[in-house]
């Protein structure tokens, strides 16, 4: 089975969590890609040395700023969620989060893999967690709801794997969540009548 993972998003406490990506890395011998956006060079030193990623790419995080401007100018969060709720839809935070992840997922497109991973360096996971091939987007944790508004939950950007076409769709989200709030969930409803979750 051929798989990779793509790190995506502030590269950080790698020094904490590397232990364990490396050793599941081994464990499958995964391909690794990063897309980040800009660190000082000692993070960029410790991720190369870690992983030697197949490719890896860094964004100064100021060129995005002007579409998370427009955004928070454009768009006001639904009333009928929590004022914490709209308070952090209306500041666009999701925005640059789901853009690298979509552009992580590109990064893996260089190839064919069975499956793709997503996974940040400041998150870490179960010890025994199994990798599975089949037909589902799998969030072993990160997912969230607005339990008031039906069938509106869905995945954060912490870590997702399915196989590549999946993982590609999943990447998407960063297409509709300037419509969709918050942190992606609204976008779920019509999202998961595609694909499923396991």
């Amino acid at each position: 089975m051929k798989i990779a993972i793509y790190f995506a998003g502030f590269l950080r406490d790698l020094k904490i969590t590397k232990d364990y990506w490396k050793k599941l890395v081994d464990k499958h011998n995964i391909d690794v890609y990063g897309s980040f956006w800009e660190t000082e060079e000692d993070q960029k030193r410790l991720f190369a040395e870690t992983f030697s990623p197949k490719d890896v790419e860094y964004e100064d995080q100021l060129r995005f700023e002007p579409f998370v401007d427009m955004f928070k100018k454009n768009f006001r969060a639904p009333y009928d969620l929590t004022l914490d709720s709209q308070n952090y839809v209306n500041r666009g935070h999701v925005l640059p989060q789901f853009y690298r992840v979509w552009q992580g997922a590109l990064l893996t497109n260089q190839k064919e893999y069975d499956v793709v991973i997503r996974a940040r360096t400041d998150t870490v996971l179960e010890e025994n967690l199994e990798i599975n091939v089949n037909e589902h987007l799998n969030i072993p944790a990160g997912n969230m709801g607005i339990w008031n508004w039906k069938d509106c939950w869905g995945p954060l950007d912490l870590f997702a794997y399915g196989s590549q076409k999946i993982t590609n769709y999943y990447s998407t989200l960063f297409f509709i969540s300037p419509f969709c709030m918050p942190t992606v969930i609204c976008s779920v409803y019509f999202f998961f009548n595609i694909i499923s979750l396991k």
